[in-house]
């Protein structure tokens, strides 16, 4: 829909920060089926419009984790996380911002 309307990457990447939002706050609302939802779609148009490698990827990946986890799925948790810890190093600039989320 994005495309059609001739608002690209832009807008797309906009619109990921604001799912990235909207799963953090249904995480603190102890929503981890709604923060999940949000966060799985920002974690792919991150992917798509972003290097897959950017921090900004490791943001998505941490912060679905998080939900994975409240949601009682360690393993996909784990996954996540290791995904998210892989891209943070190879941006070790860009890593600070992102690896206190790790924790």
């Amino acid at each position: 829909g994005i495309e059609r309307l001739g608002l690209g990457d832009a807008a797309s990447r906009e619109l990921a920060r604001l799912d990235v939002i909207d799963g953090r706050l249904r995480l603190e609302q102890a929503d981890a089926a709604g923060a999940t939802i949000f966060l799985r779609r920002a974690l792919s148009v991150r992917q798509q419009v972003l290097d897959p490698q950017s921090p900004y990827v490791a943001e998505a990946l941490i912060y679905l984790a998080k939900a994975r986890r409240a949601a009682g799925d360690g393993a996909e948790a784990e996954q996540l996380l290791k995904a998210a810890r892989a891209v943070l190093a190879a941006h070790p600039a860009g890593a600070p911002r992102f690896a206190g989320l790790l924790r």
